[in-house]
């Protein structure tokens, strides 16, 4: 009972930003009140799998995205340059 008792308490006060610790256990023989702290080398990330596969989803679009915004750009400068290239001609064609 003693351990059950101290695992759920640890497991109530995880941090999972720093991956530290504490918590409050009560013996139940001695009735004394102990406060534990420390830290866990590798933190408890259940979802962990599928933070990774949003971030690289993300990335992808991202990237999409920034190919898209270029393309478009690229399209802006050519319908520039064709339009000063026509106004080119009429000013040679006078």
């Amino acid at each position: 009972m003693k351990k059950l008792l101290l695992l759920l308490t640890l497991a109530t006060n995880i941090q999972a930003q720093d991956g530290s610790f504490s918590g409050t256990v009560f013996d139940l023989d001695s009735g004394r009140i102990q406060v534990i702290r420390g830290e866990v080398e590798q933190p408890y990330q259940p979802y962990q799998p599928q933070i990774d596969a949003y971030r690289r989803i993300i990335a992808d679009t991202q990237a999409s995205i920034d190919r898209m915004r270029a393309e478009s750009e690229a399209r802006a400068q050519l319908r520039e340059l064709r339009e000063q290239t026509e106004l080119l001609r009429k000013i040679a064609n006078e």
